[in-house]
Order: C-alpha cells, then structure tokens, then sequence
C-alpha cells in the first residue's frame, strides 16, 4: 500500500516536512499544504498505478535471458521452427499489458475518499444516538420476550422462560454544577460532562450534516 509519505512528496515533492507515525508537521511556509482528501485521493491513484505495472516486472522475470532468447533464434534458423516466438507470446499471453484506464482511476480515488467519509459518517451517527445527557429519558414500556427451553437438552424442562427488557427512566443533568473555590465561595460553572456531551453531538451532527448524499446511500444500502 502506498505509504501517505509517498503521496505527499508527489503531490508537493519540494516541500519540507516532517511526520510522526501519521501526524504530519508542515514545514514550508511557502507552499500549501495538501488536504486530507487529496492526500488520501492520490495515495489511491498511486497504489492503482502501481498495480497496473505490476505486469512489467513479471514479464521481465518471465522472459528467458539474453543469451537463452539468441540460442533458440539461432536454432529456429537451423530447423525453420518458431520456439522463440511461441515463448514470447507465451509470456505476453500469461502477462498481458495492461493501460491505465482514466475512469478506473478516478473510481478508485472516489473510493478511497468515500471509504472515509463513510466511516465518519457511521461513527458520527452511532453517536447522535446515544442519550442526550441534558434531556430526560423517558423509561421504555416493558417488552415481554418468551423463550421456549427445549425439553430435548434437558427433559425437566417443561415451562418457558419469561424476561422483561424494559429500560427505566434516566433523569438528565443539570446544566450548571456549584463547586466551593479555594476561599470558600459558591462558585456556578457550566457542568463539564453537559458541555462535552454538547460538543460530541455537535461535531458528529456537523459530520452528518457536510456527509454527501452518495455516502448516505452507501451507509443505507
């Protein structure tokens, strides 16, 4: 796979750098820096480049040598056979050549670009479902599930068993909490847990929100 590295120096290759493990520190002032999406676009069409030249390197070590491709060239001349043609189009045959097609490669950066946003996207909604710590929770209606025991396993059974599954209400916090500061006062302060909970569902419903609708569909699907 082509290493994020590899796609930053093409897309910029006199820019200076630095990266540690996956956090890149620009260090040109006087050239842009690559977003993610194109960073992760061009890793894609590199790694699709990459794998269409596959076929060269095994064609080059398929082929015969130099000298064992001059002896059967000789010996087709002495026996007016075709034994050198025959084994390069063997190979050819074995290992076709194979052109970059522009639209595959497209695809493959719309893919690896999607594939992010995609995962984002189910991240963020998994998130927005989790309970609001500022609103209440009303409690759920008991769900009656019967499970029938089989009385094959274990013949002294013979009644089925009956669970409830409902979930009790949660009450929400407060909004502000009061703390006692080093003097003694009564201080109010917005309550931390509140405000981080707030600011969770807000970045994953901004992600939900920017998300395209093609994404959507796939996360549909």
């Amino acid at each position: 796979m082509i290493h994020k590295g590899e796609a930053i120096q093409a897309l910029c290759p006199t820019a200076e750098w630095t990266m540690d493990g996956d956090d890149l520190e620009w260090l040109s002032e006087d050239i842009d820096q690559p977003s993610e999406e194109a960073i992760i676009r061009k890793q894609a069409e590199m790694q699709y480049e990459r794998e269409i030249k596959v076929y060269q390197q095994q064609r080059k070590i398929a082929y015969p040598s130099r000298d064992e491709q001059l002896d059967m060239m000789y010996w087709d001349k002495i026996n007016d056979t075709t034994t050198w043609q025959d084994e390069i189009d063997r190979i050819k045959t074995l290992f076709p050549k194979v052109e970059v097609d522009s639209t595959l490669k497209q695809e493959k950066s719309d893919e690896a670009w999607n594939n992010i946003l995609l995962q984002r996207y189910t991240k963020a909604v998994e998130r927005l479902a989790m309970h609001q710590l500022s609103v209440e929770k009303e409690a759920t209606a008991d769900t009656t599930e019967v499970i029938q025991l089989d009385p094959l396993v274990d013949p002294s059974i013979t009644e089925t068993l009956v669970t409830n599954r409902g979930e009790p209400r949660v009450a929400r916090l407060p909004a502000t909490i009061t703390y006692i500061d080093g003097d003694g006062e009564e201080i109010e302060i917005d309550n931390p847990i509140v405000v981080k909970d707030e600011a969770e569902r807000a970045e994953a419903q901004a992600v939900v929100d920017s998300t395209p609708q093609a994404v959507i569909d796939i996360y549909e699907a």
